[in-house]
């Protein structure tokens, strides 16, 4: 099956199977369509790599990820002003992070709560940038930024 999001060479961000990292996006490159399997994708992980042992140097993270733990990279935001329970996501550690903002701080600051390691850090608007998820193909701002226009509809945006 064609996808055409996710052709050689695109930019994607891989969601992780492992649950006390639900809400993480690892960034990564698609290198080909699975041979063996039909909705699936050879995929380079481009923050991480794979290492046997210390010794050795380390060689690229290629893994075969399912179609449904997918999404394109979005697009880049343009200045993006964040409010008290937005939903965002931080680049920490290799990886995006979702969280909530849980407080508005000085200076263009935020504190953020990341319920999957029950922690909240302080952050730079710049370091951050809106939730958005991949729904038919289209970006959809979550649900609270969906509700402000009234009509109850999923809201295309340009996340």
């Amino acid at each position: 099956m064609a996808h055409p999001h996710f052709r050689a060479g695109a930019e994607v961000e891989i969601t992780s199977p492992i649950k006390r990292l639900q809400g993480t996006l690892f960034p990564g490159r698609v290198v080909a369509p699975s041979p063996h399997y039909p909705h699936a994708f050879l995929v380079e992980y481009t923050t991480l790599t794979a290492q046997s042992d210390a010794s050795r140097p380390s060689r690229p993270n290629i893994a075969v990820v399912p179609v449904g733990r997918l999404r394109p990279s979005p697009p880049a935001e343009t200045s993006q002003s964040f409010h008290l329970d937005d939903v965002v996501h931080t680049f920490v550690l290799g990886r995006w992070w979702k969280g909530m903002i849980t407080k508005e701080l000085e200076n263009s600051r935020y504190m953020v709560y990341f319920q999957c390691v029950k922690q909240q850090h302080p952050f730079d608007a710049a370091e951050l940038r809106l939730h958005c998820e991949w729904l038919n193909e289209n970006w959809v701002l979550p649900f609270k930024a969906k509700e402000e226009d009234g009509d109850g509809e999923d809201d295309e945006v340009d996340c």
